[in-house]
């Protein structure tokens, strides 16, 4: 089962809150383009996760059985009170590592960097998570395999690390006490996510904040945090989001003229650059506070939300109903990815957003036909389908502004 599937409506709700919240407080902590964005890096992850679950996990699954078949396990491992502790503590004292590995190595940080790209910080920006980040870090979790944990009590603990994370994603919560001193808090994750040079690569905790004071990478909220990656991603597009670090480390290899700083290139910590190349150009500090923010009419912005919201809806669709699903799954699945890059061009402003998206409500009208073509509801079903696909397309380029209009998205702010 996948627990965190099944806990997105209650990250729905909790962030409600949280906007309810700010709202009294007279807070601004959520904007419309950023928080579609965090959530569309969240649906990709949850779509492609759920193609090589079965892969990644399947793994630990393999090494405890080949353990256990030839009688190597350290211990014989019985679900109790004493062995769920200490496998909760094990998995965050993995995670501590794991998560300090995305930091440190350029490999690691290509696959992590989305969940720090938001340039804001709220329940939202717990749900970025790189699609591509479990395929460098599952590793350092095997080793419980080989201890003799089941497969099925380090899926349950690895899922309760993953979901205590959510609620420390909030500007809302100052300090916690004594609390502080040894778990993991809104206020210590706020510095793990500043950009600040005093706060950068600090407080990798997941829910103990004590590996980070044992293995000094701790450090304590001072200054307000600027939130970001110090190279700014400036899109909401999340496939590029994905893709970016991974496209910039390849041409480094590329242009790197030893063979060994090609090889160097992915494993050294990021911003290492190779011999005989020129660095790259430092942050500007007076930026620091600046924010991606393109400016659209509130109607696409309406528009391009409900798209959202609909893409979200086929999402939880697919995710429950994938282990009936034949063919179409794939198909699905390159519609809600499609989707989501064309959401985030939309909110991007780029020109080619309202052709393509043409073409993607069309190509689910198509799909819906092939899919319900044996249905007693076929007719009805499609005719309806295409309706709204065409309502849906002669609208986005009726209010979409052109060349000659291009003050439009200035006169508007979402």
């Amino acid at each position: 089962m996948n627990y965190i599937v099944w806990a997105i409506p209650v990250f729905f709700l909790f962030m409600v809150i949280e906007i309810i919240a700010a709202k009294i407080e007279g807070k601004k902590v959520y904007r419309l383009n950023d928080s579609i964005n965090d959530l569309s890096c969240g649906v990709l992850e949850q779509v492609i996760l759920a193609f090589v679950k079965t892969f990644l996990f399947g793994i630990y699954v393999l090494i405890f059985e080949f353990f256990v078949a030839k009688n190597w396990h350290i211990f014989n491992i019985e679900p109790s009170l004493l062995s769920w502790t200490i496998l909760f503590i094990l998995v965050d004292f993995l995670y501590y590592w794991a998560h300090r590995f995305s930091h440190t190595t350029a490999i690691g940080w290509a696959g992590h960097a989305v969940h720090h790209q938001s340039e804001e910080f709220n329940l939202s920006v717990a749900l970025r998570q790189g699609t591509l980040q479990p395929f460098f870090t599952f590793i350092f979790y095997l080793p419980l395999a080989a201890f003799g944990f089941l497969p099925a009590m380090f899926l349950i603990a690895k899922s309760a690390n993953t979901l205590y994370q959510f609620w420390i994603h909030t500007r809302l919560i100052n300090t916690m006490g004594p609390l502080e001193w040894f778990m993991n808090t809104p206020s210590h994750h706020r510095v793990h996510h500043g950009k600040n040079e005093q706060y950068i690569d600090k407080n990798y905790a997941g829910i103990f904040i004590i590996w980070d004071r044992l293995f000094g990478s701790f450090e304590k909220e001072d200054i307000h945090p600027a939130y970001g990656v110090l190279t700014p991603l400036k899109s909401w597009n999340p496939v590029w989001a994905n893709l970016s670090y991974f496209l910039h480390l390849g041409k480094l290899s590329i242009r790197s003229p030893f063979f060994i700083d090609k090889v160097k290139v992915w494993f050294m910590p990021p911003g290492w650059g190779p011999r005989k190349m020129p660095e790259e150009n430092a942050p500007d500090p007076s930026t620091l506070y600046d924010k991606y923010d393109p400016k659209i009419p509130l109607n696409i912005s309406i528009y391009a939300t409900l798209q959202f919201a609909m893409t979200t809806i086929g999402t939880l669709y697919l995710l429950s109903q994938m282990k009936n699903m034949h063919y179409e799954k794939y198909a699905i699945a390159t519609l809600i990815i499609v989707s989501l890059i064309n959401i985030g061009g939309i909110f991007d402003k780029k020109t080619w957003a309202v052709y393509t998206e043409v073409l993607r409500l069309y190509s689910i009208a198509i799909f819906t036909t092939v899919h319900y073509y044996n249905s007693p509801m076929f007719f009805p079903i499609v005719f309806t389908v295409f309706i709204v696909a065409t309502l849906f397309s002669l609208w986005i380029q009726y209010k979409w502004p052109t060349k000659r209009s291009d003050n439009a998205f200035s006169k508007e702010k979402t």
